[in-house]
């Protein structure tokens, strides 16, 4: 394990070795991009609602010594074409992840896939396992906003969350004058992120318009992000929790914080109930890996190699 954390950020993301254009069954296309060590093993990295890959860039630059690092948008997200709000949903994101996911083999070659999914994405992956057959040798799924089922103390607290994420996000405007002003708000109200964080996720979630005044536009507006989050306070996930597979584990944001948001209480209930492999990482909060990248690094590539261990793939090493 290698954790190689340089002094030198910059305010966007590095060109992938190498990319290409997945089309989907609907039209709708994503940009697929390759970085890292193409020797290792396979981890795919995704993003947050309204977020976008390149923006966590100072967390899984962080994963490229060892990992074949794919990244890529949930459709309608960062570097995607916009396509149809309609078909702007989890079983639909789902169903891209597993047209990925035969893609990949495609295009570069079969290996045992990994993945550390943050928020939406981690939902995503847990609405696939519900529909197609289980792809990954470990998952990690960094602090997923699950909505606790009918019942739990904390359903109340979490329905009235994710319904005033909805409507901020539709109120959420979709034009700026420069990345510059989209980074300020991220460093405003996001959180302690690191240095160049805001400015990286700035740049990754937002294209140029055609307006003079205010060039630059938000990959995903508001309106598509207000509908992921009204989506997510109905969907019940968690009974699928229970049957999945011991290489997932759960990182998520510190419970003990004040104020703290519902995934993170969410999160410690999940892993009391089920008995789920959960950790949280202290003082972390929904954006964990903007703000603890090398501390999530290191949990990340530690557990890759546990699981490895444990099932004698130790040494492995898989070719493209």
């Amino acid at each position: 394990m290698a954790i190689h954390s340089d002094a030198a950020r910059t305010d966007r993301a590095p060109e992938p070795h190498s990319r290409f254009t997945l089309t989907l069954s609907d039209g709708a296309e994503i940009e697929v991009r390759r970085h890292g060590n193409p020797n290792g093993r396979r981890v795919l990295v995704s993003h947050g609602n309204g977020f976008a890959t390149d923006g966590y860039w100072h967390f899984w630059r962080l994963l490229a010594a060892d990992c074949d690092l794919i990244a890529y948008d949930q459709r309608n997200h960062g570097q995607n074409p916009l396509h149809r709000r309609e078909h702007h949903h989890v079983a639909r994101f789902a169903d891209d992840l597993e047209a990925l996911r035969d893609a990949l083999s495609a295009h570069f070659g079969e290996k045992p896939l990994y993945g550390v999914f943050h928020s939406l994405s981690a939902i995503v992956s847990v609405a696939h396992a519900q529909r197609y057959s289980w792809p990954w040798r470990a998952l990690v799924l960094v602090d997923p906003p699950f909505c606790p089922p009918p019942g739990d103390p904390l359903r109340e607290r979490a329905l009235l969350e994710e319904g005033e994420l909805s409507k901020r996000a539709a109120r959420r405007k979709d034009a700026f004058a420069s990345p510059a002003d989209l980074a300020k708000r991220f460093r405003e109200g996001m959180g302690d992120w690191v240095s160049g964080a805001p400015e990286a996720m700035a740049h990754a979630v937002l294209r140029e318009g055609t307006d003079p005044d205010k060039p630059y536009t938000l990959a995903c507006p508001g309106g598509f992000e207000s509908r992921v989050f009204a989506e997510n306070s109905k969907l019940n996930l968690t009974p699928t929790l229970a049957a999945l597979p011991e290489g997932v584990l759960f990182l998520g944001a510190d419970p003990t914080l004040e104020p703290v948001a519902v995934p993170a209480l969410v999160n410690r209930s999940l892993h009391e109930r089920y008995g789920l492999r959960y950790e949280a990482i202290a003082g972390g909060s929904h954006m964990l890996q903007l703000e603890h990248p090398e501390a999530v690094a290191s949990r990340v590539l530690a557990f890759f190699e546990s699981v490895e261990v444990s099932a004698g793939y130790a040494g492995e090493v898989s070719s493209t």
